[in-house]
């Protein structure tokens, strides 16, 4: 089995043309020439240094958050979390302050722990934790993972491989939730359909 890492429409591309079995992605929409299986949904977080003026809060608003400074990455996860936080806060182009830095996803929590900025994080950085950086749950931010494959039936090695996926992803939600990382009410409930096995995965996950 080979895996590879690409962007949301190189892993929808790549699937078209038959390249890749299955592409793991978010935030993808259903489209011509392929189909599109639910597998989980991740909350989304704002890292932010220990003494931030919001810390003490249980949970942010995006509204709390347009005159703020953020810091991501310009590898392609870094695309993606400037592309979604433009759509979240809803201000003019030239009013957001989202700067690209050429940094690793671990360096760029290292600057945001020092008041370089903030930034928006998923579930892997909430899971471990970070010296000096606070993780607190943005309200109603959640980012649909799903697999995109070919319309028909996959192999079974494949299927196999995404009921696996999905069954560890909601045993990370379930545990959030008794560490009161996830506040219960922003757990979803997912139909107990089978589901398939990938071969490509989008780097499109929150830094």
């Amino acid at each position: 089995m080979r895996f590879s890492e690409a962007s949301t429409p190189d892993l929808i591309a790549a699937v078209r043309r038959g390249q890749l079995d299955i592409g793991v992605v978010a935030e993808a929409s259903p489209g011509q020439g392929y189909a599109i299986t639910h597998l989980w949904e991740e909350p989304v977080y704002l890292a932010m240094p220990e003494g931030d003026p919001i810390a003490d809060q249980k949970a942010i608003r995006w509204c709390e958050l347009r005159d703020r400074h953020f810091v991501v990455t310009d590898l392609v996860t870094g695309d993606f979390a400037k592309a979604y936080l433009e759509r979240q806060l809803q201000a003019p182009r030239n009013a957001l302050r989202v700067e690209q830095l050429s940094v690793t996803r671990e360096s760029l929590m290292q600057i945001v722990a020092h008041g370089g900025g903030v930034t928006i994080a998923g579930s892997a950085h909430v899971r471990v934790g970070l010296s000096g950086v606070t993780f607190r749950p943005i309200e109603d931010a959640m980012l649909r993972y799903g697999a995109v494959h070919s319309r028909g039936t996959l192999h079974r090695d494949l299927e196999h491989l995404l009921t696996l996926s999905k069954s560890v992803s909601e045993k990370d939600q379930a545990r959030f939730v008794r560490q009161r990382l996830i506040r219960h009410e922003l757990r979803r409930e997912v139909r107990a359909d089978r589901y398939r096995g990938a071969r490509g995965r989008t780097p499109d996950r929150l830094q």
